[in-house]
């Protein structure tokens, strides 16, 4: 079983990711050893892409051996968790999206935490426009996960 673990920053996935024992493949800390400054938006994303491809084959390989897994990261995008979906369904390994949802103020107080440590730290002033990229579920089966 593979979680897929979505949603807007700060909104409690890493700290999920991290609990749940599991191994969890998380986009952002690749990303960060990759490079560590923004290039923009696309480049960005077509990092962030392929990175997990490369981790979906490692999940892959985990799943044939029945090792269950997490994958980290916001996947703002339809398109991205579709092109996650098809993989999986294609290989035949089960996987549940879970996004995750938190109040903006609890989100403010955490970016504030995580800009403390983070190699790509975020302006707080910037979120509302992270925010209005992210684009929620359509048709996708998934859980929401409450976080306060």
């Amino acid at each position: 079983m593979v979680h897929i673990l979505f949603g807007k920053i700060c909104s409690g996935k890493s700290t999920y990711a991290r609990s749940t024992g599991k191994i969890v493949f998380d986009v952002d800390e690749l990303m960060n050893r990759i490079d560590d400054k923004c290039e923009g938006k696309k480049r960005h994303n077509e990092i962030a892409m392929a990175i997990v491809t490369y981790y979906l084959e490692k999940i892959i390989e985990l799943d044939k051996r029945g090792i269950d897994t997490v994958l980290d990261y916001g996947f703002w995008y339809e398109e991205e968790r579709r092109y996650i979906k098809e993989v999986l369904d294609e290989e035949g390994i089960a996987y549940r999206f879970i996004e995750f949802v938190a109040p903006e103020n609890v989100r403010r107080k955490r970016l504030i935490e995580r800009n403390k440590t983070s190699k790509r730290p975020i302006d707080p002033d910037r979120l509302a426009t992270f925010d209005s990229w992210f684009e929620g579920p359509v048709d996708e089966e998934y859980s929401i996960w409450n976080t306060k």
